[in-house]
Order: structure tokens, then sequence, then C-alpha cells
């Protein structure tokens, strides 16, 4: 029963990550955008790594999926960030970050890094990440949908700061940039996948 909790913790909190993070915006914050995201992502992030090691302790394995060179990457970025940090002249902003603003931290580094390594080791067969992936790019599709309304000066969003052609759910229309050519990538490789699947 505990496992069983575990294991959903683990699951939803990384597939809420993907689902809410891409299309959340809190209209009557200072920063709409950014924050309540970073807040958000750091709190689902850490419920799913709970339930992970929670799950983990219970079987009484730790299995780490993946090449460990991939492992030994996100070691060395996280050990250059975390040095960085500490040699910083602003040593609080480069760990925790400005108010209101954790992007650049090292906090919010070590948490993508987390990310990923609970994306890659909360599943034990391949095929139970395709739906994590689908939602995801659902998501981010929903926020294209959004996107593209704003273009045309359709207001879908009721707040007054959704009424500008520039508003996205994503962030900036940069980082909205990235993002698209993010998720077309992973939509390719999904793509491929289902494909590779379906063969054998």
């Amino acid at each position: 029963m505990l496992l069983k909790f575990f294991d959903k913790l683990n699951k939803v909190s990384l597939y809420l990550v993907l689902v809410l993070v891409p299309l959340l915006f809190l209209p009557f914050t200072q920063n709409y955008l950014d924050f309540p995201k970073q807040i958000l992502g750091q709190i689902l992030i850490a419920l799913s790594f709970i339930g992970w090691i929670g799950k983990s302790t219970l079987r009484g394995e730790l299995i780490l999926r993946g090449n460990k060179l991939f492992y030994f990457s996100l070691f060395f970025i996280l050990f250059s960030l975390f040095i960085s940090s500490i040699f910083s002249i602003s040593k609080k902003p480069s760990f925790l970050g400005l108010s209101l603003d954790y992007v650049d931290s090292f906090v919010n580094f070590l948490l993508l890094i987390l990310l990923t390594f609970l994306i890659l080791n909360s599943f034990e067969e391949k095929l139970e990440s395709i739906p994590l992936l689908t939602i995801f790019i659902f998501a981010g599709l929903v926020a294209g949908v959004i996107n593209l309304f704003q273009i045309y000066k359709i207001f879908l969003l009721p707040s007054e700061i959704t009424k500008s052609v520039a508003f996205n759910t994503v962030g900036s229309p940069n980082a909205f940039s990235v993002f698209s050519l993010f998720l077309l990538c992973i939509s390719l490789f999904l793509a491929f996948k289902i494909k590779e699947i379906s063969k054998s």
C-alpha cells in the first residue's frame, strides 16, 4: 500500500510538472509567468523525488537506468555550477536567485537536472514514458494554440495582462520559440519511437 502511494506520488507529480508548468500563469502576482512556474515546478519535482526515494527504499534496490557517461555529464554540470556559485561575488543570488526570479540560480538548475533524472528513472518500462511525453506535447500544443490566437488578437483569456499580442503562457516570445523547437524535437523522437514499437 505504501509502495503504491510513493509510486503514484513519483509519477503523478511528473505528469503535473509537464502539464501545468507550460500553461500556468498568475495574473495577480508581480512576476505572473516565471515565479509561479518556478515555485510549482520546485514543489512537484521535490514531491516526485520523495516518491522515487520512498519506493526505492521500500523495494530495497536503487536502479539507475541509462548510460554512466550521461550521469557523469549531469554531475559535471552540477558540480561546475556549484563551484561557480561558491566563487560568485553575490553568493546568495547565485545559489537561490533574485527576488521573484530563480531562473539563473543553482537551485533552479539542480531541480532541472533532478527532473531529467526522474524522467529517466521513474518508469520501469520504456513504454511507460510515452504517455508522459504525449501529455507534455499536448500541453505545448494548447500553449501554441493560445499563442496563435494572441497573434491574431483573439484574446481567449480573461485577464487584462493577456490582452497583448506578445503574451503567451510560456514566457517571452524568444522563450516560446525555444520551447516550440524543443517540443518539435520531442514530437519527432516520440513519432520515431512509436513507429519503432509498431514494427516490432
